[in-house]
């Protein structure tokens, strides 16, 4: 009996291996469509009102978590020190996050 053949154990017949490959094809864009699905929810719940709402508290959390890191680094904090003393106030910390929101909504 030659080995390279496959069997349906349900059935006792051999397995088409053209069919195989078709079944696997069809099984993988079935989940692609899943998953496209999926983030095209995500992505209309996010563009909601509430979806929003949410994206500005995840932006606050973030820049409250920099800042936070920022102060508890002394060579950022000496770093500010000098930006400081040159006139220049920028909050690094609302940098960054601006930055990741244009990424959040050139996504939307």
């Amino acid at each position: 009996m030659d080995s390279s053949i496959k069997v349906n154990p349900a059935d006792g017949l051999p397995i088409d291996p053209k069919e195989e490959k078709e079944k696997k094809e069809a099984k993988i864009r079935q989940q692609l469509e899943a998953r496209k699905a999926q983030a095209d929810r995500l992505r209309h719940d996010l563009e909601s009102d509430a979806g929003n709402a949410v994206i500005q508290k995840i932006k606050q959390h973030l820049l409250n978590r920099i800042d936070h890191l920022m102060s508890q680094d002394g060579e950022c904090v000496a770093l500010k020190k000098v930006l400081v003393d040159m006139g220049l106030t920028l909050n690094m910390g609302e940098v960054a996050v601006n930055g990741l929101m244009r990424l959040v909504e050139k996504n939307k």
